[in-house]
């Protein structure tokens, strides 16, 4: 019986490890490649951009025709850690939301599938008595009366939307409202609420997010 030659078996576990060395060389050369993809117009923008404003992070989506022609990430998504903005990073959209729903109502409203004028409750069945009166315009101008979803410290999560959707119905409203558009409250009692920014939307869950 004759034992493994000593030359032949290191070449053998050599083999492997040169593969994976070369894979992993193979993976860091394709990711600095694109990582130093030369920038195009939009990305010199928004680098600019981000330094004018100290914009510390974001994600960028370009939509031409229904198709996303351009995706981008930069800068930091924690400066405290030094941790970059990725395609997976979360942000907070608070009251961006506004511009979204401004811009989906006036395109319904031009669609004559929605009347500004029109109180909720035609769009929105199963609202409490006091806030059907409430219309499309009133939501979008702030000044419906509607309660508070939640307080200043609170936030409204998939866990307890439901709790809160049901808690806020059960509240009185902020201020009675006015007979008509013409004699609406004045602008002291304009006040933006997390209840009222979701007007475009027919579910009456779409009060949950917003201002």
């Amino acid at each position: 019986m004759h034992s493994p030659h000593p030359i032949r078996s290191a070449k053998r576990h050599r083999l492997p490890r040169l593969v994976w060395l070369f894979l992993l060389l193979a993976c860091t050369c394709l990711q600095r490649a694109e990582a130093q993809a030369p920038a195009d117009s939009v990305d010199l923008f928004i680098a600019a951009k981000m330094r004018q404003l100290r914009i510390p992070g974001l994600q960028l989506a370009v939509v031409r025709h229904g198709q996303v022609v351009k995706l981008g990430h930069y800068g930091l998504a924690n400066i405290q850690d030094s941790i970059p903005v990725s395609r997976k990073s979360r942000f907070t959209i608070n009251s961006i939301t506004k511009a979204f729903v401004g811009v989906a109502v006036v395109q319904l409203a031009e669609a004559g599938k929605l009347d500004v004028a029109a109180p909720i409750s035609r769009y929105l069945p199963g609202l409490p008595a006091a806030w059907q009166p409430v219309t499309v315009r009133q939501l979008l101008t702030h000044t419906s009366g509607l309660p508070e979803i939640m307080g200043d410290d609170d936030i409204v999560t998939e866990a307890n939307e439901n709790a809160a959707w049901a808690n806020v119905q059960k509240k009185p409203m902020e201020f009675a409202l006015a007979k008509s558009s013409a004699t609406t409250r004045p602008t002291t009692w304009w006040s933006a609420n997390s209840s009222t920014s979701s007007a475009g939307s027919h579910s009456p869950r779409s009060f949950r997010n917003g201002s």
